[in-house]
């Protein structure tokens, strides 16, 4: 017997659809039913060959799990395996198509249903209907046709007993996992925001606390690194989110990563406290601001506390180590190109992360469609929907905010340039870092650089180019050189480069005793980048040179790194000397002439007594030369 199949595309093959398989659980509770079969497409693969596949298995009936992101490709796949075989029943269901069913039965004549709203009961009814030969007349939740007539039946209420739908991970329709997954503990939502899908999706209600635990046991005993919670609003009831987030914490494995969406300003103090114990990167901490313009929020039905809000993100990066994400929107009705721009200089200012600027887009059943009637948005006719210009931006301005928001995301959010961005901020755009990523997303396009190119080379290269355009003094210049290479070197498994402005070791009649243990690497600067902006700014106008002492990995079975020692200047100078082939007394002598303040040679014997200890020099005369920092150690622990 050929069986029904439900299929979701993804957008990449590190995670698979929730909806299919919610779906498939619910029909096959019941033992006996006729099974059901699931595929989860990437759709970077293209979709050919799943048009052959399904060709080749000529399904009775085919279900396509569809949003803005798959639309046409679902209609592309449905309309050629509906060529291929008329008899085969296409269904359609999901927020893209449930909204719109009756435009999008009139223009695609292959598809022959479409499930409105919740899906797990209208897909059962109909099933039941569909296997039995039955007439699918009067299943609530369906729109489809009869004749050349399409009927709408009347919507289905919402389930509210949802521990009735099971588990598709404990029933095993995942397998162990793999990447990441989706995952439900309540559904729907109290809020009405008007650009958001969730206000129409009925009200809030949740998975029972038993069900949450054993699914959080499972996937931490699974081979998914991350799962995030598509509740719209984790913290909506304080109680249920401490018990939840008490049970990760004592299951928690440090192998896997939870992901939530907070409505930060109603976080009380028990689940401030609680994230507080969590472990480095186990809460991955996402929050919706869009935008802290009090009017525009008022205009999307949105009216958050913004000083309370600002207030709970800073607890939660002074109190936690979660990684805190931040959303903006830019396009909301009412919103100025300046108070986008303010929105995030204050969204910065409490110092996330990470984050995120998009724009809005107008998803079919949401309120916001109201507002492209009124002419008040104007947004492209086909998915994603997004708002292209409105009363309140043109739509170069629309465009100019897309671009910050990629410079954001791409050089901002990695923060492997952070002392940078801020050294440019603070010294050439007067403390305001929308001026600056404003003026860079403007050089970006002007110099014809890739928008989706932010590795570190193609960072370094814009970056260096970017200040040389900038009105700033030779000095901070000069530092903004020495922070990008500096920065820049952090990146690579081997720092490189030139080796920069070293100075003179003159020969003082004394050889080197020691030698640096393999590993470590020299680069000197006009200015030390290791200092802190303000005072590097002050330092750079002396005749002086930094050495920067690097650190990166020579075991060839670990990960790759590179990491800066942050030691005093004078004992990276002994190692940056001891490189060079010098002796100490070379070393207190071209510390001198550097012009730094004479010192003994008793504290020069001491700085190269500890370096020796800490594992960063070695004795040649030793009986093994140490390959690494670790060897070394090892080495004096057993002289000890």
């Amino acid at each position: 017997m050929k069986k029904p199949i439900l299929i979701s595309l993804n957008t990449r093959h590190t995670h698979a659809g929730l909806a299919c398989a919610m779906l498939q659980g619910f029909w096959q509770r019941v033992p006996g039913r006729c099974p059901i079969d699931r595929i989860d497409h990437d759709l970077n693969m293209g979709t050919d060959s799943l048009v052959q596949e399904l060709i080749l298995r000529n399904p009775p009936l085919v279900g396509f799990s569809t949003y803005i992101w798959s639309l046409h490709q679902v209609l592309a796949v449905s309309g050629a395996l509906k060529a291929a075989h008329p008899t085969t029943f296409i269904l359609l269901g999901g927020p893209e198509v449930g909204h719109r069913a009756d435009a999008i039965l009139r223009d695609h004549p292959w598809v022959d249903a479409i499930i409105r709203g919740e899906g797990e009961a209208t897909f059962e009814e109909l099933m039941l209907r569909f296997t039995s030969g039955t007439d699918i007349s009067g299943v609530a939740g369906v729109s489809h046709r009869r004749g050349s007539e399409i009927i709408h039946e009347a919507d289905r209420p919402f389930i509210e007993d949802l521990d009735s739908i099971p588990s598709p991970f404990q029933l095993g329709l995942y397998g162990r996992g793999n990447g990441f997954t989706y995952y439900e503990a309540s559904r729907g939502c109290p809020y009405r925001c008007s650009y958001c899908l969730s206000s129409v999706t009925g009200p809030w209600r949740s998975f029972s606390l038993d069900r949450v635990f054993a699914d959080i046991d499972w996937f931490v005993a699974s081979d998914y690194q991350q799962v995030r919670f598509a509740d719209r609003t984790f913290n909506q009831d304080p109680r249920r989110a401490a018990a939840v987030l008490r049970h990760i914490l004592q299951r928690q494995t440090g192998r896997i990563q939870f992901h939530l969406e907070l409505k930060a300003d109603i976080l009380n103090q028990e689940l401030l406290d609680l994230l507080g114990e969590a472990p480095p990167d186990l809460f991955h901490l996402e929050i919706g601001v869009q935008t802290t313009d009090p009017a525009t929020l008022r205009a999307v039905s949105r009216s958050p506390n913004v000083d309370l809000l600002a207030e709970k993100i800073r607890q939660l990066r002074t109190h936690t180590r979660c990684h805190i994400h931040l959303d903006l929107l830019a396009g909301l009705p009412g919103e100025t190109f300046d108070l986008f721009l303010r929105s995030l200089d204050e969204a910065l200012s409490w110092n996330p992360n990470t984050v995120q600027v998009g724009w809005v887009k107008v998803l079919r059943g949401t309120a916001l469609e109201e507002n492209v009637r009124r002419g008040e948005l104007s947004c492209s006719p086909m998915p994603p929907y997004a708002v292209v210009k409105t009363n309140w931006l043109t739509a170069e301005e629309l465009v100019h905010i897309q671009d910050i928001g990629k410079m954001v995301e791409g050089i901002g959010n990695p923060g492997r340039f952070h002392r940078t961005l801020d050294l440019i901020v603070h010294a050439c755009f007067q403390g305001a870092p929308s001026a600056m990523y404003r003026e860079l997303a403007r050089f970006w396009r002007a110099t014809k650089r890739p928008f989706y190119q932010f590795g570190p080379d193609a960072v370094r290269d814009g970056l260096t180019l970017f200040i040389a355009s900038l009105a700033c003094p030779v000095q901070v210049l000069e530092q903004l050189r020495d922070l990008i290479r500096h920065e820049h070197r952090l990146t690579q498994k081997v720092p490189s480069g030139a080796a920069g402005p070293a100075p003179a070791f003159p020969k003082c009649g004394d050889g080197p005793s020691l030698k640096l243990v393999p590993g470590h690497r020299i680069f000197w600067y006009g200015t030390d980048p290791l200092v802190p902006a303000d005072q590097a700014v002050k330092m750079s106008g002396a005749p002086m040179v930094y050495p920067v002492v690097y650190y990166h990995e020579t075991d060839l079975s670990k990960t790759p790194r590179t990491e800066v020692l942050d030691l005093p200047l004078a004992d990276r100078f002994v190692l940056a000397g001891v490189a060079a082939g010098a002796g100490l007394l070379s070393i207190a002598t071209a510390w001198t002439n550097a012009g730094f303040d004479s010192e003994p040679i008793s504290a020069w014997q001491d700085r190269q007594a500890r370096l020796l200890a800490a594992g960063r020099l070695f004795d040649p005369a030793a009986r093994r030369k140490p390959r690494t920092v670790e060897d070394s150690r090892q080495t004096r622990e057993q002289g000890d």
